[in-house]
């Protein structure tokens, strides 16, 4: 799969590293793609483009860019998972 994990621990505090590993167990279901590309951003940028779609991403940048061109941008913000909408879907 797309996702990868390690066995170093995600967080001291052991109900933020349970609810880490619940959202990684989660994710694993979700259908991943191949881009191609020289630069990530880019390729996902084209990608969205001409496909649509939803990209992860914390890059606040990245995520502007994504939303401007009718793409959604899954995030985790203040503990929680958020789903921001493109600016053409509101």
């Amino acid at each position: 799969t797309g996702v990868q994990t390690c066995a170093l621990p995600i967080s001291k505090n052991e109900k933020k590293s349970n609810e880490a590993k619940n959202t990684i167990n989660f994710i694993k279901n979700f259908q991943t793609i191949k881009i191609q590309g020289n630069f990530a951003d880019e390729s996902l940028a084209a990608y969205i483009k001409n496909e649509g779609g939803v990209v992860a991403t914390i890059d606040k940048v990245l995520k502007i860019k994504i939303k401007n061109l009718g793409g959604s941008v899954l995030s985790i913000a203040n503990n929680r998972i958020v789903l921001e909408n493109s600016k053409d879907f509101s």
